[in-house]
């Protein structure tokens, strides 16, 4: 199976669902000695996925700036529901544009940012100071009133909230580390000063950092193969040790960067296109374009 994204609820042990490109959203894994199993919870382009643990509810994309919403448990999961944002029909994006979801506060992104505050409901659309045709790459939301926002040409931004919403927040440009293809963004600690950022291109850093908000970085890409970087993983209780899912498996790094190694544990040969921590259960799970998905304890 071919998952371009997965996401879970934090409060769930095996709660997970993925976007599988041609073969929908997938859910409810069944993962039994009889049966490995998953349930096709959307039809159409699986893409992005985001998940609300607050209120229990989940997201799912197909290409563009689509998004349908519902309960992520109980009698009503998966009765989804449409909340994409009133983007025109000509509206530029990724194929599968990034999307980040913390509690209410959704984000979309195409060549602007759609913020809504309360569920999908209503939208309102930033102006990230992109150049004409720069489609975004990676979203971040860190709070109810920040989001970093990568694109394609290595752009970072940060967007501050303003007290009458997002439309009129502030939006500042980060130095970019890199002009290339921003594939993720992580931001650490109560100060919002360490940002982690990786990058899916050949040549040159994949991953980088700065303890700086921004103004300055370092490439953190050590002894990597040099292969694209599609997510990575900070591990909160140890932010020296960081997970990098590329093109070809998971490499992990014990000292911030200056050293990395392979991380695959028998995984098979596949890129690996998204990645996350499940905090409480210690389980890292990854989701790969050619070899379904698959999870490890660190």
């Amino acid at each position: 199976t071919e998952f371009e994204f997965i996401i879970h609820l934090e409060s769930e042990d095996t709660w997970l669902i993925g976007g599988t490109q041609d073969n929908g959203t997938l859910g409810n894994p069944h993962n039994t000695p009889r049966e490995r199993t998953w349930d096709q919870i959307a039809l159409g382009d699986g893409g992005d996925c985001g998940a609300d643990d607050t209120n229990k509810l989940c997201y799912h994309s197909y290409y563009g700036i689509e998004i349908e919403r519902a309960p992520a448990t109980g009698a009503k999961a998966f009765k989804w529901v449409d909340v994409s944002p009133p983007a025109p029909d000509d509206y530029d994006a990724l194929f599968y544009p990034p999307m980040d979801v913390l509690e209410k506060i959704v984000a979309k992104a195409g060549v602007t940012l759609w913020m809504s505050d309360d569920s999908g409901d209503n939208w309102e659309e930033v102006d990230f100071g992109g150049e004409a045709g720069e489609k975004a790459s990676a979203v971040s939301i860190v709070s109810r009133k920040r989001i970093f926002l990568g694109t394609e040409k290595g752009r970072l931004v940060r967007i501050d909230r303003a007290s009458s919403g997002w439309a009129k927040g502030n939006v500042t440009q980060l130095t970019s580390p890199r002009s290339e293809f921003v594939s993720d963004i992580v931001v650490l600690g109560t100060s919002k000063q360490t940002i982690w950022t990786s990058c899916s291109a050949f040549g040159g850093g994949h991953v980088f950092r700065s303890t700086n908000g921004g103004k300055s970085w370092s490439d953190r890409t050590g002894n990597l193969p040099d292969i694209p970087v599609n997510a990575i993983v900070i591990d909160p209780k140890n932010h020296r040790r960081i997970f990098a899912a590329t093109d070809h498996g998971v490499y992990q790094s014990k000292n911030s960067g200056t050293k990395w190694s392979d991380f695959s544990n028998g995984l098979p040969n596949a890129v690996v296109g998204d990645m996350i921590l499940h905090e409480r259960r210690r389980v890292l799970r990854i989701g790969t374009h050619n070899r379904g998905a698959w999870e490890v304890d660190i």
